[in-house]
């Protein structure tokens, strides 16, 4: 995990602090995300860093500074030593953690980049959130942005994969709304509006976003202080239609609504080929 004055932490399942980087950055730490191997981590940090890590060893390795400001996600790629990384400048950049270089740059965005999330079947989609209330998808075996998904009313926070079905991506907004995509049939270009919206998800921003394992459950984390579990529609449901009557979700955990601060730091442990980042305000991601 990461704070909000630049440290990172490690953890037991437990929860059990076993470790303590200090001044791992020198200013909030946004995203965390783990490599396929799970020896190295990537961290980025509105100190506009992106930060190579070995796990063992508690030691940084390499530090890549090209981003022009604040680092808001992290995630590295579910195959290959590649870091995927968003900023407040707008840009999305592409790094080798091996020789701490940027090899690419996407600047499709036009507002602060927020999340950002590899394509845990095929490698080759990366999705980005953005401030602009805009979902671009990229293929990376072209550095080409192929689609635009468009539905979102505010800023998009959080993004994740379907672990099994490729095209089905979910996206979670600043406004507490949680929105359903298929991307695969759309390959080649063009808009895309969302297969299913749900407007009032959670009362505030939906920070995080984690699919179980085989795929038929979606949890969702709010600063409304709610994590929720969602199943998929009922056969003959009209849904898709519907933006707004949706029956509740199992709720596992409710506290008390959290203040929503102009900058927050999260606490990310991003899985492979999953997203990370703290761009939201008072995002905070495990």
């Amino acid at each position: 995990s990461g704070d909000q004055e630049g440290t990172i932490k490690y953890f037991e399942s437990t929860l059990a602090n076993i470790s303590v980087i200090p001044d791992a950055h020198t200013n909030a730490v946004r995203g965390l995300s783990f490599s396929p191997s799970d020896s190295k981590f990537v961290s980025g940090s509105d100190d506009g860093t992106v930060g190579i890590w070995d796990w063992e060893g508690r030691r940084k390795e390499a530090v890549m500074t090209e981003h022009g400001w604040d680092v808001r996600c992290v995630a590295w790629h579910p195959f290959y030593s590649l870091v995927v990384s968003g900023s407040k400048d707008n840009t999305v950049k592409l790094w080798d953690p091996r020789e701490a270089r940027c090899l690419s740059t996407l600047y499709g965005h036009k507002n602060t980049v927020l999340a950002v999330a590899w394509n845990p079947m095929n490698g080759n989609w990366l999705a980005t959130g953005a401030r602009d209330h805009l979902i671009k998808l990229y293929d990376v075996r072209a550095m080409k942005e192929w689609l635009t998904l468009r539905g979102h009313d505010k800023e998009v926070c959080s993004l994740a994969w379907h672990p099994h079905q490729e095209a089905l991506l979910a996206s979670g907004g600043f406004n507490g709304a949680l929105a359903y995509w298929m991307c695969g049939h759309l390959e080649g270009g063009g808009s895309l509006t969302p297969h299913t919206y749900i407007d009032n998800a959670h009362g505030y921003s939906v920070n995080t976003l984690a699919w179980h394992g085989v795929g038929y459950v979606l949890a969702s984390a709010s600063n409304d202080g709610i994590v929720k579990f969602w199943g998929r529609e009922v056969p003959g449901s009209n849904l898709v239609q519907e933006r707004s009557d949706y029956v509740d979700p199992l709720v596992v955990r409710r506290g008390p609504r959290l203040p929503e601060p102009e900058e927050e730091a999260a606490a990310a442990g991003g899985g492979r080929g999953g997203g990370g980042g703290g761009g939201c305000p008072g995002r905070q991601t495990r």
